[in-house]
């Protein structure tokens, strides 16, 4: 049985899968997008865009320069998947958390 699933793990699991069907993908597989592209779509997010970069780094999700993004600002910030979204959708499915990502990947 699946446990209540807080708004903050949905939107990074929205987050991700925006970023794979939104974004590009380069030849070693790595999905990402322009934060700017990404603020475009960012809406269909209970929480703050930012917000949900932010927890999606904690977790070790995603990848990108600098402390914090700010609109306007930080456009052309590419942020990366630092798993596969293939992978961040199934576990999700299949157990209502956030993959874990202990491999050490740095974001900045």
């Amino acid at each position: 049985m699946k446990q209540k699933i807080s708004p903050k793990t949905a939107d990074v699991v929205a987050l991700c899968e925006s970023i794979a069907t939104c974004g590009k993908r380069s030849l070693d597989g790595t999905e990402s997008m322009l934060f700017k592209e990404l603020a475009r779509i960012g809406q269909v997010f209970a929480n703050d865009l930012e917000q949900v970069l932010s927890f999606a780094r904690e977790q070790r999700l995603v990848q990108f320069h600098g402390d914090s993004l700010v609109r306007g600002k930080d456009d052309h910030v590419l942020i990366r998947l630092a798993r596969r979204n293939r992978e961040i959708q199934h576990y999700y499915q299949d157990t209502g958390h956030l993959l874990p990502n202990n491999s050490g990947v740095t974001s900045g």
